[in-house]
């Protein structure tokens, strides 16, 4: 089995996009607390902790199932619906549902991380 992906977002790439200028790029201005100053980022750099998705499989060995799962049935379908809204396209009932149900992971990575 291979290794779960260390970086797992609590925000979602397509997500942090929006902010990207020109926007869908990878290139973000962040600005760091730390230092005090703005700096270039990407997507794949925001937004992320280390396994915060990891679980322990049936077998016992970390898996990040549920991340994959996240990307391929919640995120990418409402990427995708939310980039033709943007674009003042119109978008189906299949992409409306999608859009619905990117919402609620999103709200519970937020509350996993504030409380």
């Amino acid at each position: 089995m291979t290794k779960p992906a260390r970086r797992q977002h609590f925000v979602a790439r397509f997500y942090l996009r929006n902010f990207a200028e020109p926007i869908y790029s990878d290139n973000l201005l962040v600005y760091d607390r730390k230092k005090g100053c703005w700096e270039k980022r990407t997507p794949r750099g925001v937004g992320w902790l280390p396994h915060v998705y990891t679980m322990i499989g049936m077998d016992g060995s970390p898996t990040d199932e549920f991340d994959r799962f996240l990307k391929q049935e919640v995120e990418d379908p409402a990427a995708q619906a939310l980039k033709k809204m943007a674009r003042a396209q119109q978008i189906d009932e299949q992409e409306r549902s999608a859009i619905a149900g990117s919402d609620e992971p999103n709200n519970a990575r937020l509350r996993s991380e504030v409380g």
